[in-house]
């Protein structure tokens, strides 16, 4: 009798550790709600996030250095409005759970910040119209540094682009 309690006990563990294996979330998605769908004929383009792995001197310090900033690639549809795309796609953040594994993040998406307007001049300046009402893009030097180099690094995959600038004067500010 209790060798038959011992046997149906290991079953239903047995049982439960298959269910963790067989329903455990797959580490190639997005980190999000959202399901992966197929784009056809996609365009290729490279987000730019942060290693703090990457970011330590040979003491272990860590150095705020745009060096650290890794790529990971992503997928978007093909549109009039690429770098406008890929900026809107950056913006929010997404990182796959292999992504988060190997020492990526990064902050985006910050709490009520907008990108308003995307407007590229013939000369290669990038002028951004971002919205950020609380603030969250303001702190110390190694946080804005960083969080605009991800954001800069990525506008600049983009050869057109030459340089980066915001309307909103308070972005970025230590």
């Amino acid at each position: 009798m209790n060798k038959n309690i011992i046997y149906v006990g290991l079953g239903i563990l047995a049982l439960a550790i298959l269910a963790v294996f067989l329903f455990r979330a797959d580490d190639t998605s997005p980190a999000t709600d959202e399901p992966a769908v197929k784009i056809e004929n996609p365009r290729f383009i490279t987000l730019h996030y942060y290693s703090e792995l990457k970011d330590k001197d040979g003491s272990g310090n860590v150095m705020c250095s745009e060096e650290a900033l890794v790529s990971v690639d992503r997928e978007i549809p093909r549109t009039e409005t690429p770098l406008e795309d890929t900026l809107r796609l950056f913006l929010k953040g997404e990182l796959t759970g292999g992504e988060r594994e190997q020492g990526i993040s990064t902050e985006y998406p910050l709490s009520g910040l907008t990108l308003s307007s995307v407007n590229l001049s013939p000369r290669g300046v990038l002028t951004l119209d971002i919205s950020d009402p609380e603030r969250k893009t303001t702190g110390g030097a190694c946080r804005v540094t960083l969080l605009r180099a991800q954001l800069e690094a990525t506008a600049k995959q983009f050869d057109t682009v030459k340089s980066v600038r915001y309307t909103n004067p308070e972005l970025f500010q230590p």
